[in-house]
């Protein structure tokens, strides 16, 4: 999704009060079908541990899970 389409997503959950339930991150690629296996395997892991267990990604915690998983899954 392109970053400008993002701040819909922002606007629509600013406007319901609910931002916290909002985590957004862009890779360099851009598109949603260039991704990397690691940044697929960060994602889906930083959403498992955010419903599981209430960790709520950063930036930050996405792309040490991205330079983890990126050895090892390409």
């Amino acid at each position: 999704m392109l970053p400008q389409n993002e701040e819909k997503y922002r606007e629509a959950l600013n406007t319901v009060g609910r931002t916290d339930q909002l985590v957004q991150v862009f890779t360099p690629a851009g598109g949603h079908c260039g991704f990397t296996p690691a940044e697929h395997l960060a994602m889906l892991k930083s959403l498992f541990a955010w419903v599981e267990h209430g960790t709520k990604p950063t930036t930050a915690s996405i792309q040490a899970s991205c330079t983890d998983a990126a050895p090892v899954v390409g």
